[in-house]
């Protein structure tokens, strides 16, 4: 009979085996290809600047300020919310981060939506919005006004 010291040294080497074996798995899909063409098809690539370029009007419509306002705003928030590029990949620009956060709250679109429209995975926009109203109360707060 197998005394209480080598049945829980048995039980400690099976679960160090099972967490060996699941690091050694590989992710199938690091990241879906469709959102990988973001740089090339998403809506801040390519929407934004047509509208700053050509239709200030539908500019200021599509996030509630023109391109004025947008930028001293991307100026102001920028060092508090931009990432360093990785080797894994390249972070999202600040200016990309606010246009999301601004679209959210100005539409009310659904995460989910706003994923498809901008080509990111919904999950990084529930990081996103946060920390870029976040960091726009952190610098506007005093000057904010609620109707």
């Amino acid at each position: 009979m197998a005394s209480d010291d080598q049945v829980i040294l048995a039980l400690g080497f099976a679960a160090i085996c099972d967490i060996e074996i699941m690091k050694a798995k590989k992710r199938k899909i690091w990241q879906r290809k469709w959102l990988q063409r973001r740089t090339q098809l998403g809506c801040y690539e390519n929407l934004m600047k047509e509208l700053a370029l050509e239709d200030s009007e539908s500019y200021r419509r599509f996030l509630r300020m023109d391109v004025s306002t947008f930028e001293e705003l991307v100026a102001l928030v920028s060092p508090s919310i931009e990432r360093n590029n990785t080797s894994m990949r390249e972070a999202i620009l600040a200016a990309e981060r606010i246009v999301l956060t601004l679209r959210y709250l100005a539409t009310g679109e659904t995460q989910s939506s706003l994923s498809y429209q901008f080509r990111k995975a919904q999950n990084t926009i529930s990081g996103i919005i946060p920390a870029v109203c976040s960091a726009i109360y952190h610098h506007l707060g005093s000057e904010i006004q609620v109707p």
